[in-house]
């Protein structure tokens, strides 16, 4: 994953921005589901 995609993503999904390591963390601590990161990624790739 992209360095803008993290931070787009981040953004999103209001977890903020993390290296990759951080990132997973944070999607895993904040409950963000496969469904809900799928559909932020859908907006990103669309826009």
């Amino acid at each position: 994953m992209h360095l803008l995609e993290r931070d787009e993503l981040g953004k999103i999904l209001g977890i903020g921005y993390g290296n990759a390591k951080q990132f997973l963390n944070r999607l895993n601590n904040y409950g963000v589901n496969r469904e809900e990161f799928e559909v932020a990624l859908n907006k990103i790739e669309l826009s």
